[in-house]
């Protein structure tokens, strides 16, 4: 993609990005139109006429592309090596490496299909859905060690 007279974002993407983990009710004021979109609608007017979630394609290349040109693009997959290598070493590490490995497996498909706001949106669910599964089988210890002691005893269905 060329940029033509679009001057580099120098990163405003990724910080505007943010404002897509806030809800809508708490975020104040309007959330900033989403680099996705405004490439749509400049790029693909035809789309933008389809509806909201009209797509383009959109990708994390592109998205630093705009922002630092080809050091963009080199700089950002330069932190996801870092991150897959990490990522990498973490999976061994029971008994939630496994699982978050599993979950983040469909991220690599939007990494490269959308921008970098959706991939931390999804990795904030992984998080989420991680905390769960953790808060859970802590109660569940918990219900169990109460009734060996004479505390709480475990609920049966």
């Amino acid at each position: 993609a060329h940029r033509g007279d679009m001057p580099p974002r120098l990163g405003t993407t990724y910080v505007e990005g943010l404002a897509t983990l806030v809800p809508g009710f708490l975020y104040p004021g309007e959330k900033p139109v989403q680099i996705t979109y405004e490439f749509r609608d400049r790029f693909f007017p035809s789309e933008a006429a389809r509806g909201d979630v009209a797509g383009t394609g959109f990708s994390s290349i592109l998205e630093a592309y705009l922002n630092l040109g080809t050091a963009g693009v080199l700089i950002m997959y330069a932190l996801v090596g870092v991150l897959l290598c990490a990522l990498e070493q973490w999976r061994h590490r029971p008994p939630y490496g496994p699982l978050a490995y599993l979950l983040l497996v469909p991220f690599t498909q939007s990494l490269h299909r959308s921008a970098l706001s959706v991939v931390l949106g999804g990795g904030l669910l992984v998080i989420y859905l991680l905390i769960a599964v953790r808060l859970s089988l802590l109660a569940r210890q918990m219900v169990s060690e109460g009734g060996r002691r004479g505390g709480l005893a475990p609920v049966v269905p």
